[in-house]
């Protein structure tokens, strides 16, 4: 086939001479300007001797101005075969080429022909040395292809050129081709991993992957955010070059025989913060946290247990029937979220099961990136709580059968945060009746309280232990003003504090023994009594006594006084007796009138005179100010021993001349805290924290 071209329309005329093996299809053409056209010929060396052959093509136009145009043609007839090429089959996994070569000189045989039979024979050299490959019949064609199996697939770091040549076996003799080198190669890349799934640890990741389908399957890749980290032949790899609480994106790939490299798949994965391994020999259970986990089922995190074997089997795991998970309730890993842990506790439930009677003995392992905090396993009923370290042993007692569930509970170094709120410093509590003592405590997981009194200050007896923040208990003391109440809160970890009342309280009972020296007494009565003041000391004494009351411009018999009020009592001998009533437990108001008046103080706690509240017309005065304001007079005589004495301080049992300048002054007695009544402060009590 050739190709001509010229710029005008003209006539071209394609000849030759003498030649028997070359035709032209259309010897005369017309070529329009600027155009260019085919002239088809055709070369038949059939009936040609072999060898090299030549003969001028000759183009004439019918413009006398141009040229005759001479084109050498060559041919060459091959007595022996001759390789056209050696290709590889496309789109498949390697092992195979085409072979296609030219006939021999003598392959002149066609099909249904009744003469011998003549052969090609295809060999490759391998290296070491020729072997026949393939054979076929010789029948007449220009030329034909073979499929070829090798030995061996280029790749990469291999070539793998084979050498190829083809024996013909005619009749006339055998003839052999030049030798041409050839290869054959993989064009089928593996497929992508199947089901790539992760178990992620604190300082590992295991990644896993279904079976590749590829029957030539080599081995796979393993990339760790797009660095290879291993490869492995395995269904599975553990990456340990990990940090724990951290993402990581994990790249898969497949590769072939011939180092044909797959498609990828991309698994992302986050290490847990910090795990426990509780192992029974080969059966391990693992607890931990991750910042994107959480108390509910989380893919990735939570590993299902597979069943165990009909018998002999002891199982470990946590129960979790509430997920629902379509693989059974048992789990192998169980990771929760990150808490904080400073005042709180973090709690797996762990369940023993095995199908044998006996003990078993459960070691735990601690990552190094367990929290430095207290840890514990015990059971519901606690009826046992073992502190838990690291690289322990405990041993349990198993019934075939039975589940045994434990608890492994880790967190909470901060003590718990209390207070005291009743009694707090200078209540008054009734010995002998119920009083229900409260107190604020709080602290971020389970914890209870210890309450405890104290009589005199210094000595405490437990009332108590409870949960809730606030307990009920009887007094049991006939009086004390030195009385303090403490409670100490302890939480599950062990770290505990106590807080103890502020001040002072007191216990009072309702029988109070009273001492009366020989001769005149001012008394005043911290009991309201149903009886008379008479019949209370006629109880005890039976002798003659007198009791006189103030009325305000006279004495009169006393068979009682008002509260706040004082009598006269004559005795002509000491006497002891003992009051029987209620006792005044809160502050009381008692009203005088313009003139000398008796006074006394109600409580059994004494109350300095500079706090008495004064009130008048609805206005409170202190003690200095109702004096300096016209309401009162600055004395407050007590008598002995025929002495009134000024005084600054209101005792129970006694009274007081006390003048007042005008009517309806009321003064309020009201406990007050002395000064040498110890503070919460003053004793220095801090938390304390186990």
């Amino acid at each position: 086939m050739k190709k001509f071209s010229m710029m005008m329309a003209m006539l071209l005329i394609v000849s030759f001479c003498f030649a028997t093996w070359l035709s032209v299809e259309e010897s005369v053409v017309t070529l329009p300007p600027g155009e260019s056209v085919t002239v088809n010929l055709t070369a038949n060396g059939a009936n040609l001797a072999p060898g090299n052959y030549e003969l001028p093509l000759t183009v004439i136009t019918n413009d006398p101005e141009l040229e005759i145009v001479e084109i050498p043609a060559t041919a060459t007839i091959f007595t022996k075969p001759k390789i056209a090429s050696v290709v590889d089959v496309p789109n498949d996994q390697g092992g195979w080429v085409f072979v296609e070569f030219y006939r021999c000189f003598y392959d002149d045989t066609p099909l249904n022909d009744d003469r011998s039979a003549e052969v090609y024979t295809i060999e490759m050299n391998n290296g070491d040395g020729w072997i026949a490959v393939g054979t076929l019949s010789a029948y007449a064609e220009n030329s034909y292809s073979a499929l070829i199996p090798t030995t061996t697939d280029a790749t990469e770091t291999n070539e793998a050129l084979f050498d190829f040549r083809i024996i013909a076996a005619m009749d006339e003799g055998n003839w052999v081709s030049d030798v041409v080198q050839g290869f054959s190669v993989d064009n089928i890349v593996p497929a992508p991993p199947v089901n790539l799934l992760s178990n992620a640890m604190h300082e590992s990741v295991e990644i896993k992957w279904d079976i590749p389908v590829e029957d030539d399957y080599q081995y796979s890749k393993i990339y760790q955010n797009d660095v290879l980290v291993g490869t492995t032949a395995e269904l599975s790899f553990v990456d340990n070059n990990v940090l724990a609480n951290s993402e990581y994106i994990y790249t898969v790939k497949h590769v072939d025989a011939n180092g044909n490299v797959g498609e990828s798949t991309v698994l992302t994965t986050r290490t847990l913060a910090w795990s426990i391994q509780l192992s029974i020999e080969d059966n391990n259970f693992v607890l931990g946290t991750a910042n994107e986990a959480s108390v509910l089922f989380d893919d990735g995190f939570d590993i299902p247990l597979p069943p165990s074997p009909p018998t002999d089997f002891v199982e470990i795991y946590a129960h979790h029937p509430e997920w629902n998970f379509v693989l059974g309730d048992k789990f192998m890993q169980d990771v929760q979220g990150i808490v904080e842990l400073a005042d709180d506790m973090q709690v797996w439930e762990i369940h023993l099961l095995s199908d044998n009677d006996g003990d078993v003995a459960v070691n735990f392992d601690f990552s190094a990136e367990v929290p430095a905090l207290p840890a514990f396993i015990y059971d519901e009923s606690l009826s046992y709580k073992v502190a838990l370290t690291d690289a322990m042993t405990h041993t349990f007692t198993l019934v075939a059968n039975t589940e045994a569930v434990f608890y492994l509970a880790i967190g909470d170094n901060t003590a718990p945060v209390n207070a005291v709120t009743y009694p707090n410093g200078l209540e008054f509590l009734q010995s002998g009746e119920e009083a229900t003592v409260t107190f604020d405590a709080v602290d971020g997981y389970l914890f209870e309280n210890s309450v405890s009194i104290s009589y005199d200050g210094e000595t405490y007896e437990e009332i108590g232990v409870t949960a809730d923040n606030s307990i009920t208990f009887t007094p049991e003391n006939t009086l004390s003003n030195s009385c303090y109440l403490k409670v100490v809160s302890t939480d599950f970890a062990g770290n505990f504090v106590e807080d103890i009342s502020d001040y002072e309280f007191t216990v009072v009972s309702g029988e109070l023994a009273v001492d009366v020296a020989t001769g005149w007494s001012l008394f005043g009565s911290p009991i309201l009594f149903e009886n008379t003041i008479t019949e209370q000391i006629a109880d005890d004494y039976a002798n003659t006594f007198y009791a006189f009351g103030w009325n305000g411009g006279g004495y009169d018999f006393a068979d009682n006084a008002a509260v706040g009020n004082g009598i006269w009592l004559g005795f002509t001998e000491d006497v002891s007796f003992t009051l029987s009533g209620v006792p005044y437990l809160a502050a009381q108001t008692a009203t005088y009138n313009a003139g000398w008046n008796l006074v006394s103080n109600p409580l059994v706690r004494d109350i300095a005179k500079e706090n008495l509240l004064v009130t008048h017309n609805e206005i409170d005065y202190s003690f200095a100010d109702a004096v300096e304001n016209g309401l009162i007079i600055a004395p407050l005589y007590s008598y002995a021993n025929g002495v009134f004495t000024d005084n600054d301080v209101v005792q129970h049992f006694d009274a007081y001349w006390l003048g007042v300048l005008t009517d309806e002054v009321a003064i309020t007695y009201a406990p007050h805290q002395a000064e040498s009544t110890r503070s919460r402060v003053e004793r220095e009590l801090a938390w304390t924290i186990g």
